[in-house]
């Protein structure tokens, strides 16, 4: 923010004078939020003029009290625990939604001073999920987009979307496929078709999955490892189908049925990778299930205990995974002339 001390000074951490902010021009407050959100990065960098004119408009409704169920919403998230910079958020994300602007036209109809009460957007048991849901909403990939995955699949759609060790092992299935997953097949399963519907509007889910998949096939083109911190192997191999490892393994077993037909494609004009295809498939996919991962040891191990077949899987469990990517791009992979 400028040190101009003709300039209207902001901060929604703390929020504005009420006397100093209803007697400046509705520019220069738009101004001195745009400022703020251009300071501090947050949130929506390429969106900054949208948010600044959404979290403007909730400071004047604050400010003038009008409507009040602004101010009482503001005033039950805060008193919840929810810090102001985060109640404000999400606030203007329920002011600024298009849920929130056709309720409020069926409240005016016939009308003229009726008002929608945003409140009734917001749950009281999403209160927990609020600071993680603003973290999300910044972009960038972390632990707030596994925490806002896990908390949609758990409290809004259990059957129909996945968990996060299962998506993020969906989306490496999918990066690594030899033919382009399009978007509407890849978030169809991980979550559903009616996400809009089923979302409260300050939970990111789409975003959350998104960035879930951009950090994964980032890692996948890089050479990096695509397996968020949270769900990668455990240095135990045998823990390994106690973990969220195992999940993710799960996940990425259900991509086959949807790259099924680009890799058949692929190995048939390269067949001298279909072996070891194969056997990539069978070390990320033994660790799905303690049940599967037995069968797998006595059938194609020969015989060997399954101690044995565990930390041998678990040992190659690195190189197998970057080594899948090159066998759908050969022409990137030096190492090897099909």
């Amino acid at each position: 923010m400028s040190d101009n001390p003709k300039r209207l000074r902001y901060d929604p951490r703390t929020g504005p004078d009420r006397a100093a902010w209803l007697g400046a021009p509705e520019a220069e407050r738009t101004l001195a939020v745009r400022d703020w959100l251009k300071n501090n990065d947050l949130p929506f960098a390429c969106c900054v003029p949208r948010s600044a004119d959404e979290w403007r408009e909730v400071e004047d409704q604050i400010a003038s009290g009008t409507p009040p169920e602004t101010t009482r919403l503001m005033e039950r998230l805060q008193g919840a625990g929810v810090e102001r910079l985060v109640a404000l958020w999400a606030v203007a994300e329920a002011l600024g939604s298009q849920q929130y602007k056709q309720l409020e036209r069926m409240a005016r109809d016939g009308h003229d001073t009726a008002h929608f009460d945003v409140g009734r957007l917001f749950e009281a048991c999403d209160t927990s999920i609020l600071p993680a849901a603003f973290e999300a909403s910044a972009g960038g990939f972390g632990p707030s987009h596994e925490k806002v995955i896990d908390y949609y699949h758990r409290h809004y759609d259990p059957e129909g979307s996945l968990p996060f060790a299962p998506a993020a092992g969906f989306c490496f299935g999918c990066a690594t496929a030899p033919k382009f997953v399009r978007n509407h097949t890849l978030y169809e399963h991980m979550y559903g078709n009616e996400i809009a519907d089923k979302t409260p509007v300050y939970l990111p889910v789409a975003d959350a999955y998104r960035e879930l998949f951009r950090y994964v096939s980032d890692a996948v083109f890089e050479q990096d490892v695509p397996i968020p911190p949270s769900v990668r192997p455990p240095d135990d191999p045998q823990t390994c189908f106690d973990s969220s490892f195992s999940d993710w393994c799960k996940g990425f077993i259900a991509t086959r049925p949807v790259v099924a037909s680009g890799w058949e494609a692929h190995l048939a004009e390269h067949p001298r990778l279909h072996a070891e295809y194969l056997a990539i498939v069978d070390s990320l996919s033994f660790f799905a299930a303690r049940d599967q991962a037995q069968a797998i040891s006595r059938t194609r191990f020969g015989q060997e205990s399954f101690e044995s077949a565990c930390r041998r899987v678990h040992a190659g469990l690195n190189d197998s995974i970057q080594r899948l990517f090159l066998l759908a791009h050969p022409i990137m992979d030096s190492t090897e002339n099909p």
